[in-house]
């Protein structure tokens, strides 16, 4: 027995040590490591001021749609609160508490954390208030990554109600890195089971989208002791046989049908007006035929310029399965329908760019997008040069305009913009800078002394010699003194005149954009990006054709119909 027991006391031995330690094997190195996590081991005397922290609440789901952020964060925040009252002389203050419910697998699609992020890069804030360290990030190694060195270089730690992490420490590093690996294979483990679940559902022929389809809404059957997700026809479901009768039967085009149904005074799904695309996403949704489908818009990751973009392509081949739901349309109707939208598609083939002005110009009318159209037929030219025009012309009644009309009104703006700032360079304007800069430097030693007093307050009540009360006094006017420091000074950077270095800096990114915009040399993507880079958006607003009396003293143009100017509204970046 005594040897089997040696066996056990060697064997327990073995075993991992507690939270705060790392394995090692040497004497030498199993004393500094207990030595290092006694240090780094949750401390109750802790040195910040709730104003120098951060909190950050994150759920990836809510139980009920109904609840509000706050409800659903309600037991994390219960949490941090409860610490917050033990070691801290008082609570974090709200505006700087972040919450949201949203995934944590990209730091990019969560926009509370990164003004969270924006907010640590002053030197104001010292730590990060969180439940657990995962709730930071469930990404993959790359956005681990960003936020280690964010942190580490920010000297910003990670406060949770188990342990300090300061990643500017070896041992913590590693310890805060484990963490945000152990929370991504976690995620990415949960995420293949709920997949696997969703794909067995769907097989199973039930409706697992979160949006119904129109004409039909959500809703259950019990199937023995489970409640499985479906749908069922409601009101607008007639509106979805009348647009496949009028399709197949009187052959009219989706065009049509959606003009005929804003004539009537129907709703679209999405919109005011119904548009060729709403009509022909109605023709070929297979939910109609008693169908669903798996995988036909899985998410795809695409490397572009060296980024990773996330696409959700339509794919031909998906799986189809028997659905639960009543059919809407008969199935013979259906497949007719289906050959007819074949006959009439068009395909494209050339997906080059075309259109330098892309996502930059729009009607100042309606707000759509102005396209790049050609005017071309089959086999032939070109019959008339590009123009640009509203996608919402048939109802906004705006005129169109030549391309070639268009690039000469930008690259006229472009020129006067550099004119105006060539002016700018060639004044006095360094008097003004100089007092200026002595205005910032006065404001911003008036922001240092009273974050100096404000320490001395904090020393001054943390060894016994300022009672209670008056030091919340004292805070509460330090606090809004310091508040209307910042204040000033922002107003001031504001405010302050452009030095010469940044005029000519301005002046080379309009000159770059308005020489790629006039050479033909380069390439229509190149020159998109030339323009994005100095100009915001452009709103384009021309009236009507207007049909001129015979006594008009206007000269008549194309056989008496006269179309005004165009105007443009562009807003610069610079």
């Amino acid at each position: 027995m005594y040897p089997f027991f040696g066996m056990l006391l060697r064997r327990r031995n073995t075993n991992p040590p507690p939270c705060g330690h790392t394995i090692n094997h040497t004497p030498s190195l199993q004393a500094h490591t207990r030595e290092q996590g006694a240090d780094h081991m949750y401390r109750t005397e802790i040195s910040f001021r709730p104003d120098e922290i951060v909190q950050y609440l994150r759920k990836s789901r809510t139980d009920d749609p109904y609840l509000s952020v706050e409800e659903v964060l309600s037991k994390h925040e219960t949490i941090l609160r409860e610490w917050a009252e033990r070691n801290l002389p008082g609570p974090v203050p709200e505006e700087n508490i972040f919450r949201e419910v949203v995934s944590g697998e990209t730091i990019k699609d969560r926009p509370e954390f990164l003004k969270l992020l924006r907010l640590i890069e002053s030197p104001d804030i010292k730590a990060i208030l969180v439940v657990e360290v995962q709730r930071l990030s469930r990404g993959d190694l790359e956005d681990a990554g960003r936020l280690m060195k964010i942190l580490r270089f920010t000297h910003t730690q990670v406060i949770t109600p188990h342990k300090i992490y300061d990643l500017e420490d070896e041992y913590d590093r590693d310890f805060f890195e484990r963490e945000l690996k152990r929370g991504n294979e976690f995620l990415e483990y949960t995420k293949k089971i709920l997949n696997r679940g969703r794909q067995l559902s769907v097989s199973q022929g039930n409706y697992i989208a979160s949006v119904a389809p129109y004409g039909m809404d959500k809703c259950w059957v019990q199937e023995g002791k489970r409640k499985c997700p479906t749908l069922k026809e409601n009101e607008k479901a007639d509106v979805v046989r009348l647009i496949f009768h009028k399709f197949v039967r009187e052959r009219v085009s989706p065009y049509a049908i959606g003009l005929y149904l804003d004539s009537i005074g129907e709703k679209p799904p999405k919109g005011e007006h119904w548009t060729y695309t709403a009509v022909q996403e109605i023709l070929k949704n297979i939910h109609y035929d008693q169908k669903v489908c798996w995988g036909r818009r899985s998410v795809e990751h695409k490397i572009v310029d060296g980024k990773v973009l996330e696409m959700r392509p339509r794919k031909k081949d998906f799986e189809i399965f028997d659905g639960k739901q009543p059919r809407v349309v008969d199935h013979e109707l259906f497949l007719e329908a289906q050959e007819l939208l074949k006959q009439t598609s068009r395909t494209r083939h050339d997906y080059t760019p075309v259109n330098p002005f892309a996502g930059l110009v729009f009607c100042r009318t309606c707000g759509y997008s102005m396209s790049f159209r050609f005017y071309r037929r089959k086999g032939q030219k070109d019959t008339c040069p590009p123009r640009m025009l509203c996608s919402n012309q048939i109802r906004c009644r705006s005129s169109s305009c030549s391309y070639s009309e268009l690039e000469e009104a930008v690259a006229g703006i472009l020129r006067q913009t550099i004119a105006e700032f060539q002016v700018q360079l060639n004044q006095e304007t360094f008097d003004a800078a100089r007092a200026s800069e002595t205005t910032l430097k006065t404001l911003e030693g008036r922001l240092h002394e009273l974050e100096q007093k404000e320490l001395r307050q904090w020393e001054k009540y943390a060894d016994g010699e300022m009672p209670k009360e008056i030091f919340d006094q004292l805070n509460e006017r330090l606090q809004a003194s310091k508040k209307a420091a910042r204040k000033a000074l922002e107003q001031a950077r504001a405010a302050a005149p452009k030095t010469p270095e940044q005029i000519r800096e301005k002046i080379a990114r309009l000159s770059d954009a308005l020489n790629a915009l006039e050479d033909d040399t380069v390439p229509v993507p190149l020159k998109n990006n030339y323009l994005k880079a100095v100009i915001e958006r452009i709103d384009y607003y021309r009236p009507a054709a207007v049909r001129k009396r015979s006594d008009s003293s206007e000269p008549k143009v194309r056989g008496g119909w006269y179309t005004p100017p165009f105007e443009l509204d562009v807003r610069l970046k610079i």
